[in-house]
């Protein structure tokens, strides 16, 4: 039979192996180097994946041969599983899913800085009273770098100003003895204006 000692001595051997646990654990985190995401410290990390992927457009041809002349590099993807355990484990994966909310970009430092990093997906597998565990996946963003040119000095823009009003005066005077010429010709062959116009389409006036 089971008495209330014994069940009593078992979750006490029980919390005592733990505790054991937990403590290996920490001293395990303590020996590896740190993992941080953003500015969150992160404890145990695996199934890191990193995929480096290309598109090769193709375009098909007569014979129905399919040819491509280029090849576009896909951005990094990361993916990796982490464990937290200790009392703040639930305060540790509340702080990551806020990091996803902001929709910030990231610097994730394992191993190797992975600069730039946007977390597109969290998976929550497992929430229990001693320990989170979950999925994280994240792409890599480049920005691209904008070089300013500098406007041009005062003075040139007077310059350019005074070059384009002569350049609109020369041609608005040889428009307009054009146009004069061609009004003495009509007036003096006895032709309307408007009927030059349509003479000129070779439309037959009555």
């Amino acid at each position: 039979m089971f008495s209330i000692t014994n069940i009593m001595s078992k979750v006490s051997s029980f919390l005592n192996n733990v505790n054991s646990i937990s403590n290996q654990i920490d001293k395990y985190i303590k020996k590896t180097p740190p993992i941080l995401l953003g500015n969150i410290k992160l404890q145990l990390v695996s199934g890191i994946s990193e995929s480096y992927s290309n598109d090769v457009p193709t375009v098909p041809i007569d014979d129905g041969a399919q040819i491509s002349d280029n090849i576009t590099q896909n951005a990094l993807e990361l993916s990796f599983k982490v464990q937290i355990v200790g009392s703040n484990h639930k305060e540790i994966f509340e702080k990551v899913l806020e990091l996803r909310n902001k929709r910030e970009l990231v610097d994730l430092y394992m191993i190797k800085l992975y600069k730039n990093m946007a977390i597109t997906n969290i998976e929550n597998t497992i929430t229990s009273l001693y320990y989170t565990e979950f999925t994280i996946s994240m792409l890599e963003v480049k920005i691209a770098h904008v070089s300013m040119i500098p406007s041009p000095s005062p003075k040139a823009k007077a310059s350019v100003r005074n070059k384009t009003k002569i350049k609109t005066a020369t041609k608005g005077k040889k428009n307009t003895k054009g146009a004069a010429q061609a009004v003495t010709k009509n007036k003096s062959s006895g032709v309307k204006d408007w009927e030059g116009d349509l003479q000129s389409e070779h439309i037959k006036l009555p």
